[in-house]
């Protein structure tokens, strides 16, 4: 799956400062993220069929290019590939999730969109 949404946190209590994190509706409105998110989403479904991940990729990017990013994953997909014919690990496909975190809006180029 392929996809992407903006997050932030919100300030739920001004006295104590606790924040929880949140999305946005399309009308700009802030939503919770527990069960709508796509990380909510992806834990319902192992949870749903009783599994786990064994693997959480977090790639974070600023203001890299397209062929940073394609170099960087290539890698994630070797590792993967090489832990997939390892008998003692056994991992399957559902068991890596990579996530690509982009610090702004502003400079993620635009042929990743």
């Amino acid at each position: 799956m392929v996809d992407y949404e903006t997050m932030d946190m919100i300030e739920i209590n001004k006295d104590s400062h606790k924040y929880i994190p949140c999305g946005f509706n399309k009308s700009g409105q802030f939503r919770l993220i527990n069960k709508e998110s796509h990380v909510g989403r992806l834990r319902s479904g192992h949870q749903a069929a009783n599994s786990n991940p064994k693997m959480i990729v977090c790639i974070t990017m600023y203001n890299e290019d397209e062929e940073e990013l394609k170099f960087t994953m290539r890698g994630v997909l070797q590792n993967f590939e090489a832990m997939v014919q390892d008998p003692d690990i056994r991992m399957k496909r559902d068991d890596l999730i990579v996530v690509l975190i982009c610090d702004g809006a502003a400079q993620i180029p635009k042929s990743f969109i």
